[in-house]
């Protein structure tokens, strides 16, 4: 925050946010969104149908799942060496740095 209302021009935009933000409130109005969430679902107009709504999956069969369990297998096998390398390094780390930490 500091280092963007530097800038005239995002200065600018934080204070007309800002406002609108209070100004709503003041009105008794709720903002579409915040912080990036949609507060109010959106409304249907009249007559429109609602869409597809989702079927369940059927359960997998035996051959299915067995198939699964050798996919993870098979990923299990070619990435186990770098998440090893990794924590090895960062175990390293901590321990030169004189272990502190939580």
């Amino acid at each position: 925050m500091q280092h963007i209302t530097r800038w005239p021009f995002a200065q600018l935009g934080f204070w007309l946010v800002l406002f609108s933000v209070l100004a709503l409130a003041l009105a008794g109005q709720l903002p579409d969104s915040q912080a990036g969430w949609i507060t109010c679902p959106p409304c249907l107009p009249p007559g429109a149908a609602p869409g597809p709504r989702r079927r369940r999956r059927a359960a997998l069969a035996p051959r299915d799942w067995a198939e699964r369990v050798r996919a993870c297998w098979a990923y299990l096998g070619r990435s186990w060496r770098a998440t090893v390398l990794r924590s090895g390094l960062l175990a390293g780390l901590w321990l030169a740095s004189g272990r502190q930490g939580p």
